[in-house]
């Protein structure tokens, strides 16, 4: 058995927090994390009912184990790397301070088809249309669709198809696509999903995302990785911090306006994150989406903006719908 104490304890808080703003006991239900999948039981330790919509105190919770085949483990974080003082690592210079995220709440818009068969690893979306990256060996593609009938207008294999396809942004000219373990960054043209070129890095590949003139890349650590968009260098990190505690499994990614949302593996948390300090300063709960998850690996798994009409769009790996939605305050 393994106690998380970093990457649980706050998600929870978060998760119970939420719950209380939205009328309900987190003494209910709650996701409990697994290897891989999202499990629905009873907490054990319920708290009281909270009278404000203020965090309520962290739980230590138990991991158990299991024989489910993960896609994504975490690596153990690696040691952080000062940068300029810009960009460095700051959410903790000060141990007494604990920034508690704003509690926002998704009011859905719209929900359309999207194909069950796609492993969802990336999200974007170009100019009205969405680009999709999908992965599981065999299976992994980058492909264009119609937002609205969920209809495939064009798609491509990865080269090597023994390889796991994993989150994509576009840069210039080109779409790039992670992998998950091979360490390959693939560069697709934009119009013709021609492949350009490769560039290797070190480590797993999660979730990206185009922040200005730098990329925003996952491992599924506690970390944020700064790359050049066209060498894909390193040229930078952050760790982030939820509540003033270490928060890993950071997955899909989507850069607006100078913040970085994500989804947090295996939960129905999602996170907005400021990438100069690392802190998490905004956080939603998407379980009301209550989309259908025809499998137990069917988790909340893709985050995509549409600059044009300043929504969101929201899916998970194989499910069969995708929800346009805002994030918002919650209502008094």
């Amino acid at each position: 058995m393994v106690t998380m104490r970093h990457h649980v304890r706050p998600v929870l808080t978060v998760l119970c927090s939420l719950a209380l703003l939205a009328g309900t006991s987190c003494a209910g239900e709650r996701p409990e994390l697994t290897s891989e999948i999202v499990l629905e039981q009873p907490d054990p330790t319920p708290l009281p009912p909270s009278t404000d919509a203020s965090l309520s105190q962290p739980l230590e919770v138990t991991e158990p184990e299991s024989s489910v085949a993960t896609e994504a483990e975490p690596s153990p974080p690696t040691e952080s790397t000062p940068q300029d003082a810009s960009s460095s690592d700051t959410a903790g210079s000060d141990t007494n301070a604990v920034i508690r995220p704003e509690i926002l709440v998704i009011r859905e818009l719209a929900v359309y088809p999207h194909d069950d068969q796609a492993y969802t690893q990336g999200l974007f979306v170009d100019e009205g249309v969405l680009v999709e990256s999908t992965g599981q060996p065999n299976e992994s593609t980058v492909r264009r669709v119609d937002i609205e009938t969920g209809d495939i207008i064009e798609q491509v294999d990865i080269p090597n198809q023994a390889l796991w396809g994993e989150g994509l942004t576009r840069v210039d000219d080109m779409f790039v696509q992670l992998t998950y373990l091979a360490g390959i960054a693939y560069y697709w043209d934009a119009d013709t999903l021609t492949l350009i070129k490769e560039e290797s890095y070190t480590g797993e590949g999660w979730g990206l995302c185009l922040d200005g003139d730098r990329l925003v890349m996952t491992d599924g650590s506690d970390q944020l990785f700064f790359r050049d968009p066209l060498t894909f260098e390193e040229v930078g990190r952050v760790t982030v911090t939820l509540e003033g505690e270490s928060l890993t499994r950071i997955n899909e990614l989507e850069c607006v306006d100078g913040q970085v949302w994500a989804n947090i593996f295996t939960t129905n948390l999602i996170v907005r994150i400021d990438p100069d300090t690392g802190i998490v300063n905004r956080a939603i709960d998407a379980t009301a989406l209550g989309a259908p998850r025809p499998a137990t690996s069917s988790v909340l798994n893709g985050i995509a903006y549409d600059a044009q009409t300043e929504t969101f769009l929201l899916t998970g790996k194989d499910w069969p719908t995708m929800h346009r939605v805002v994030f918002e305050a919650p209502s008094s």
